[in-house]
């Protein structure tokens, strides 16, 4: 009878310890955030000073590729495939052609002149995006809102954009980013792929450092 409860007490206590390792195993499972381990799910890299974004690029690479104004930096994007991106460029100030889009009363345009080959087999649904930051620490974008509604330069007069956006096919962007007097363009980073590239979570595949 004796052995009986003992023998008992052992299994219920196999049993306890089986449902602690399974809830502790469920536990860790159900904590893993959706995603994990998936390209561009890392988290942040710690020192992001003077680097636009603050997490992992959308890219099939671990990191942003940096340069200088001049330089071409080749990028991985989430396919595998390459794109081949130059800031060949910048134009400080920019020369607007439209009037609509003169710059308001204590700011500038400053134009990039950007080059892109997308070794992509799906180019012509991709695009390019770039952004910036300022000296003074501020995220540019080349969307500025003044005069009641949006602006975006796509030609300057110290650029015009040609080429074709096809598979190996190197084309010419205009982007332009308004900045406050005073305030110099600091780096310009850029990013190459489909939709992903719009997440909140994708940041930039490549940065130049300017000048």
């Amino acid at each position: 009878m004796s052995f009986q409860s003992t023998g008992a007490r052992r299994g219920a206590l196999a049993l306890v310890a089986l449902s602690l390792v399974v809830a502790a195993c469920s536990g860790s499972s159900s904590s893993a955030p959706a995603g994990a381990g998936a390209l561009g799910a890392s988290q942040p890299p710690t020192d992001t000073a003077g680097m636009p974004g603050s997490a992992p690029a959308a890219s099939g690479s671990a990191g942003p590729v940096t340069g200088h104004v001049g330089d071409k930096l080749t990028v991985i994007m989430l396919g595998g495939a390459k794109a081949d991106l130059t800031l060949v460029k910048v134009a400080d100030p920019a020369t607007v052609t439209d009037a609509t889009d003169a710059a308001p009363a204590g700011s500038r345009w400053v134009g990039l002149e950007v080059t892109a080959v997308d070794h992509s087999p799906f180019a012509a649904q991709e695009q390019v995006l770039v952004d910036g930051i300022g000296s003074d620490g501020n995220i540019l974008t080349t969307d500025a809102i003044f005069a009641g509604f949006s602006h975006e330069i796509g030609a300057f007069a110290e650029c015009t954009w040609a080429g074709s956006i096809d598979p190996d096919q190197s084309y010419t962007m205009c982007p332009a980013f308004l900045l406050p007097t005073g305030v110099t363009l600091k780096s310009v980073g850029a990013k190459v792929g489909g939709a992903e590239i719009g997440e909140a979570t994708a940041v930039d595949q490549a940065v130049w450092m300017v000048p």
